[in-house]
């Protein structure tokens, strides 16, 4: 049996799994980036969007099964929480959230897709 699982470890798929092993520990690493932000308990790492060339916005995308309503109710508390000012939001089908602090900008943008949500938020310094 040992020897069985040996090769099964060995086969292709192995490249795979480091890549989304990667993918997540990336995903972390830039998650950790924007300590001051709040994540939704259930959220799912998406794909990495590349840094823009200044490596001054902070981007994190994910999903999550929570409703629309319940995210938009979770962010515009738990941000509060964090030091966070509601600046202003837009919310129709989808929901933009825009927060400031006094030296840094956040918006979140929540969109639903089938039965859950993505959640993408950016965050940089002010000018």
């Amino acid at each position: 049996m040992v020897f069985y699982l040996g090769i099964l470890s060995s086969c292709g798929g192995s490249g795979t799994l480091y890549h989304k092993k990667k993918t997540y520990d990336e995903w972390i690493a830039q998650e950790a980036k924007l300590f001051d932000v709040p994540v939704l308990i259930d959220a799912v790492p998406e794909k990495l969007s590349e840094p823009d060339e200044s490596e001054i916005t902070m981007t994190v995308r994910y999903r999550a099964k929570s409703a629309l309503p319940d995210a938009v109710e979770f962010y515009e508390q738990e941000m509060e929480r964090y030091g966070w000012n509601l600046w202003n939001s837009f919310i129709t089908q989808e929901a933009l959230l825009i927060f400031e602090k006094p030296s840094k900008i956040c918006a979140i943008l929540i969109k639903p897709y089938k039965d859950q949500i993505n959640v993408t938020i950016f965050s940089k310094p002010k000018d």
